[in-house]
């Protein structure tokens, strides 16, 4: 908590990795590691991170277009479809109301679990 409250630069980094990780575990129910496409639920992902995240990626399309996306290039390719969206958003509000609102968010959450 006095980590957040001192970060001079804001809270980027912990909240980028943040979102990395959260993320990648939703991608893992839906896509699970080293399996084959046939093991996959890709319109569970879509669904999932539609109602989530309020992102629209169209993960069955790039599958279509490309045979031979993986499961490892998919990741990093919804990763930057994840970050591109973070991006725009942060230039809508600017990068100190960005900053002070996942501040916040962060406060909150630590002060709700202890």
């Amino acid at each position: 908590r006095n980590e957040l409250l001192d970060a001079e630069q804001g809270i980027s980094e912990t909240d980028s990795a943040i979102r990395e990780s959260v993320i990648n575990q939703l991608i893992g129910l839906y896509i699970p590691a080293q399996s084959i496409e046939e093991q996959w639920d890709v319109p569970g992902l879509e669904k999932a991170l539609a109602s989530e995240f309020l992102l629209r990626i169209p993960v069955q399309e790039w599958l279509e277009a490309d045979s031979e996306l993986h499961e490892e290039n998919l990741r990093s390719r919804i990763m930057e479809s994840v970050n591109t969206s973070y991006q725009g958003k942060v230039e809508q509000v600017g990068a100190s109301i960005m900053n002070q609102y996942e501040r916040m968010v962060m406060l909150h959450s630590i002060d709700s679990v202890s």
